[in-house]
């Protein structure tokens, strides 16, 4: 009780030296020892350093012992640290006392498990100085649990050793220039029309299915959101491992459309006698080769016959190590026009 009534009193004492402490150095000359350097100030002291805001509680240091504080010299009711030939005001700093008791400042009482503990700190051991401000025996406790902990939750029901295998397809598309292409005999450029074709090569991912421990109140993930639980169980999916797929060849199956070899062979030749179709179709031709997850290229032909010319542009992929090659098709319509015909003269 006598500390804390130091603790009380020297405030008040020293309140009118305020002024000229204020304008005083940092770096104070060392005092005379007074009668609380000796006598030290105990957990009562310490609460109410606390509850004014005067520093903060220590982490708990179950590990190697309990928390302690400590200051060099207190003047004025304030704690000051030894710093070169003089003494700076501070808050008190920790030191480590021992939970195997001993002499000097000491805190004892029992555990929430029942275990007793007795936390005791002394001037000059576990980096304490002079005079000790107070010690937290409960850090002591901190070495064993103080309630039983929650039995495990439940598993999920049925099996959760899945496996599975998704593959994305590759894409492909084109446009065409010049937009209104006319055959090769009535084209004084010789143009034709280009084909530019885009394409894109396709992936396989592995999946598994395993457990994922959450709160059981939230979606948050167990232990870094919840250390103290409840936690639940979840079967879902994990992503294993993800492959690219690239493509390794570009082709293009070309043909006339039905309507137009028809178109060609009956109201055409009624009007021009002797027509008949002239280009080898159908035909595949290759236009591009490699590999590549992206693949832009240009194919031209030259068009001696009027009308559709329809296919279908062929991308061929090289497959993974956990999935086959691919090979998908885009549908392409190209219309050939005759100078002195119309659309719907040929048009499917």
């Amino acid at each position: 009780m006598l500390a804390l009534a130091l603790t009380f009193a020297l405030p008040v004492l020293f309140s009118w030296l305020a002024p000229s402490l204020a304008k005083a150095s940092a770096v104070m000359p060392a005092p005379v020892d007074n009668a609380m350097n000796a006598l030290g100030i105990r957990d009562d002291a310490y609460a109410f350093f606390q509850d004014i805001g005067l520093y903060p509680p220590g982490q708990a240091c179950a590990g190697l012992g309990c928390q302690a504080w400590y200051c060099d010299l207190i003047l004025n009711g304030q704690c000051h640290q030894r710093r070169g030939g003089g003494y700076v005001p501070t808050n008190p700093v920790g030191c480590v006392g021992s939970c195997s008791g001993g002499g000097g400042v000491c805190s004892g009482g029992s555990c929430p498990d029942g275990r007793v503990y007795n936390c005791c700190a002394q001037p000059g051991v576990g980096g304490c100085g002079p005079i000790l401000m107070g010690v937290r025996g409960s850090d002591c406790c901190g070495s064993g649990p103080s309630t039983p902990p929650p039995p495990p939750p439940p598993t999920p029901t049925g099996p959760c050793n899945g496996e599975r295998i998704d593959v994305d397809e590759p894409r492909g598309s084109y446009t065409q220039d010049p937009r209104y292409a006319v055959v090769v005999g009535q084209d004084p450029g010789v143009k034709g029309f280009t084909l530019r074709i885009t394409a894109s090569g396709g992936k396989a991912e592995l999946w598994r299915q395993g457990t994922h421990r959450y709160c059981a109140g939230g979606n948050g993930d167990y232990p870094q959101d919840c250390p103290n639980g409840p936690s639940r169980l979840e079967c879902e999916w994990n992503l294993k491992a993800r492959y690219n797929d690239p493509i390794v060849k570009v082709e293009l199956a070309l043909r006339l459309h039905e309507n137009t070899i028809a178109w060609i062979e009956g109201p055409l030749r009624g009007r021009y006698v002797g027509a008949q179709r002239k280009e080898p179709l159908p035909k595949q031709f290759t236009v591009w080769q490699g590999q590549s997850m992206s693949v832009h290229q240009n194919w031209k032909y030259l068009p001696s016959d009027p009308g559709v010319h329809g296919g279908r542009i062929i991308l061929t992929t090289s497959g993974t190590p956990i999935s086959p090659p691919q090979q998908v098709s885009v549908p392409v319509e190209v219309p050939v026009y005759l100078k002195d015909t119309t659309l719907w003269e040929w048009q499917p």
